[in-house]
């Protein structure tokens, strides 16, 4: 008897434990465009503010005081302001690309997945099984919303980053050219692709 008690009671927690990352995952499909405030922040005091855009099917942009990087869901293009420079790669050699989609969807099957669930927070830890991810965990923090609000990405190399999105609007007009990666006068283009 208390074997099946047991059993159904590690059930229970498990299918709790999944009830957030499908609310996240649900909450994701009605999003078509998002906008938001956007902060970043390394372990070694790099922090950086800018602006957050993302499109339907993993298209984003972001626009930094230095830099502004783009994706069309296939190509990342990063146009360093400063130097006049654009370099062009595809997003799956891309270390450094980024994408919702794979933070929502597909890392959460390929890891250990933790939620936490309280009045004041909600999050969701991913810890990579093994190295073949490009970190070694990740905690997502969910607002009441079930928007993402916060990731902390510690890598394998014991680096962390942290990346904040405030002022979220979902479902916004928004202007598709955002996303598109065309050549550019005045700026020196290096094609990795």
């Amino acid at each position: 008897m208390y074997l099946i008690f047991m059993f159904f009671a590690l059930f229970m927690q498990a299918k709790e434990e999944g009830s957030l990352v499908e609310k996240l995952q649900h909450k994701f499909n009605e999003v078509d465009n998002l906008y938001s405030d956007f902060q970043q922040q390394a372990n070694n005091g790099n922090f950086i503010l800018g602006k957050f855009y993302f499109a339907k099917e993993n298209k984003y942009r972001i626009e930094l005081p230095k830099n502004i990087i783009i994706s069309d869901g296939k190509s990342i293009k990063n146009k360093d302001l400063k130097r006049k420079k654009i370099i062009l790669s595809n997003i799956e050699d891309d270390p450094l690309s980024f994408s919702l989609r794979e933070y929502i969807y597909d890392y959460p099957e390929k890891c250990k997945v933790t939620e936490y669930v309280s009045t004041e927070e909600q999050k969701i830890i991913l810890e990579s099984r093994n190295n073949e991810l490009n970190f070694k965990s990740v905690t997502i923090w969910v607002s009441p919303d079930y928007l993402i609000s916060k990731i902390i990405i510690n890598d394998w190399s014991g680096s962390t980053f942290i990346l904040k999105f405030d002022n979220i609007k979902i479902n916004t007009k928004q202007d598709l050219s955002l996303f598109e990666i065309k050549e550019e006068k005045y700026y020196k283009t290096i094609d990795l692709r």
